[in-house]
């Protein structure tokens, strides 16, 4: 747990030091040794393993065509050694509770980040505890427990308030 927790937090300093850096969005799709074009398959210098114990995480949403964290992310948990894959995943609105009841019971699923137009039914689904996500009435992130219970925040204050510093 403690080396699981060590590489999150590596890869949450990778990403604040990629979100200060000037032309951040070059930075992370230019140079290095594994520069692919957008539509490029991966290389063997830069393909992901993914195994029976990879956790995966979702990007929900409908539609997902313009979603880019995959290739922030995933970029990030190759480099630090962390067994994870996130993925887009279009869902209409209509699945969302079925996706909740029975998608989210896979025990390799570790959570996923929401976008339109899932924010305020997750809400509604989820009822929040964090104070964020109630007031607003709308949830962007979703943790999967190992219990399987599942734990719904809202971030996207932090970040638009983040985004004002710069």
């Amino acid at each position: 747990m403690a080396r699981a927790r060590r590489g999150w937090n590596r890869v949450r300093q990778s990403l604040e030091d990629f979100h200060n850096t000037p032309n951040s969005r070059n930075a992370i799709y230019s140079g290095g040794q594994n520069k692919r074009r957008r539509n490029e398959p991966a290389s063997a210098h830069g393909f992901m393993t993914i195994t029976g114990t990879t956790r995966v995480f979702f990007i929900l949403g409908d539609p997902v065509a313009q979603v880019r964290a995959p290739e922030v992310y995933n970029r990030l948990f190759q480099r630090y050694g962390i067994d994870a894959v996130l993925v887009p995943l279009k869902l209409p609105a209509a699945a969302l509770p079925g996706f909740l009841e029975h998608g989210m019971r896979a025990e390799n699923i570790g959570g996923f980040w929401a976008t339109i137009p899932h924010k305020a039914a997750l809400a509604a689904l989820l009822q929040p505890t964090d104070a964020v996500a109630r007031i607003a009435g709308a949830v962007n992130a979703v943790r999967r427990h190992a219990d399987g219970t599942l734990e719904g925040a809202l971030f996207d204050g932090i970040g638009f308030v983040k985004g004002l510093d710069h």
